[in-house]
């Protein structure tokens, strides 16, 4: 059972919760591109009714038509970033994409929530 603001629900285990002053978004998978559900934060939201609240969010376009399709979905989502990064690598243009250094300091702050460490500086 996960939270909902105020209001306990069912969601699929798994995905990401982002929560914010107007409702929360649901991330449906584990992977970008998932379905993205958005649940209001209407004070009328009781748990009987909270399913039919949630809007799903269409994933931009320009984002599923720019994926090789060459496998799978996680397959091809592997060959995008692998071709930015042998264009980077190779000084041609290329899609902006996450570095080592992003994925070093995203697993700092999932260490820090994870143990419940309280404020953890973040290295720039």
């Amino acid at each position: 059972m996960r939270t909902h603001p105020g209001v306990p629900t069912q969601t699929p285990i798994g995905g990401w919760y982002f929560y914010g002053s107007n409702g929360t978004l649901v991330g449906q998978g584990r992977h970008i591109l998932s379905p993205i559900m958005l649940y209001n934060m209407d004070p009328q939201i009781t748990p009987k009714n909270i399913d039919d609240t949630a809007e799903e969010l269409p994933v931009p376009k320009r984002l599923t038509d720019e994926l090789p399709r060459i496998g799978d979905d996680i397959q091809n989502k592997w060959v995008a970033l692998v071709r930015d990064f042998l264009a980077d690598i190779g000084n041609r243009p290329h899609e902006p994409y996450l570095t080592f250094q992003d994925g070093w300091r995203y697993q700092i702050a999932i260490d820090a929530i994870r143990t419940s460490r309280g404020w953890t500086q973040i290295p720039g």
